[in-house]
């Protein structure tokens, strides 16, 4: 049986930039996984498509993005 051993959010982040900080061609990384964008592909649309799948990333997190994103689609556009 395997016992999952829990780890700080401190010791997280350390790890998650030093496997980030091996890849010379990301511009921006994920402080939760590590996960890297290359340069000049960081959005924030990307970002917030990684984080609702970041398995690191809290729930409660990922609950506002996905409001943001509902309130940013019924937002109505002004017309010139």
């Amino acid at each position: 049986m395997k016992t999952r051993i829990k780890f700080s959010p401190e010791h997280r982040l350390r790890r998650a930039l030093r496997r980030a900080s091996r890849h010379a061609e990301c511009g921006a990384w994920c402080l939760w996984c590590g996960h890297g964008y290359r340069l000049g592909h960081y959005t924030s649309e990307a970002e917030d498509a990684h984080l609702l799948q970041c398995l690191n990333f809290p729930e409660k997190g990922k609950q506002q993005i996905r409001e943001r994103q509902k309130r940013d689609r019924v937002r109505p556009t002004h017309a010139s």
